[in-house]
This record gives structure tokens, sequence and C-alpha cells, in this order.
């Protein structure tokens, strides 16, 4: 048996991109906001913008919007922020924090493959940012970049 010096390289290059993947899903996977006292009041400015805010479909883009923005990974199949589902439950008044969990479950294929659906997120979204940068709790160019 011989040894292969360009298998040491490959297995080098590998880890390197593994490497370099792995900072950018630490990126990617950053929320836009941490302070998850506001999810109460980003669901207070949703219920105004929508009819039946407590209905399946817009509890599943309420839903959509606060994993975006407090713990955008969970949308990939990752773990939920520490205190993020009780938080929704409280905003959307439900007692069981599983509803949670069971609504977002199949949130990236709904967000993908249903146009509607995304458009409205991404309207609701714009106009939800839109309104905390008015109230002073975030800053929308910081959270548009990311």
């Amino acid at each position: 048996m011989e040894l292969d010096f360009g298998k040491i390289a490959r297995i080098k290059d590998i880890q390197e991109r593994m490497s370099e993947l792995s900072e950018e899903g630490k990126d990617l996977s950053s929320p836009l906001l941490t302070d998850i006292r506001l999810v109460g009041e980003i669901y207070d400015i949703f219920s105004g913008m929508v009819e039946n805010p407590a209905s399946a479909a817009q509890r599943k883009k309420f839903i959509f919007i606060i994993l975006y923005l407090f713990s955008p990974g969970t949308l990939a199949g990752g773990k939920m922020a520490s205190g993020l589902r009780g938080a929704i439950a409280n905003a959307i008044g439900v007692k069981s924090h599983s509803s949670v969990s069971n609504n977002s479950a199949d949130m990236l294929f709904i967000y993908r493959h249903y146009e509607y659906f995304r458009k409205e997120v991404g309207r609701i979204f714009t106009e939800v940012t839109r309104r905390l940068e008015e109230k002073g709790l975030i800053s929308v160019p910081d959270v548009l970049a990311t």
C-alpha cells in the first residue's frame, strides 16, 4: 500500500470548507432581534393589520415573522431560541407551547411553495418593521441589511 498525500490535502480542504460553512451558518442563523419582550408588541401590530388574527393561517404568518426575526435557524430545522416559544404562545393566547412548535413545523415548505403566503408575509413583515422603527424599538436598516 502506498501513501496518498493527495488524500491529506483533500481532507484539509474539506475541513476548511466545513469551517467556512459553519461560520456562514452561524451568521445566517443570528437573530435580527433578541428582546423577546417585543413579541407581544409585534403581535399587537400584526393583529391590527390582518383580519381574524387568531385563525390558523394568520397565526402561521405571525409565527413565521417572529421566527425570522428572533430565531431564523428554526425555519431551517434548528432549535427555537430560548424563551421564544413561550413568548409566542402568550402573544397568540394559546396555553400549550407545543402548539407553537406544531404550527412552525412546515413553515419553510409553505413559504417556498405558496406564493400568496410568501407575499403576505413579506408585506406584513415590511409594515411591522416600519412601525417598530417609528416607535423607536428597532432600527430597520439593521434588520433589513441581513
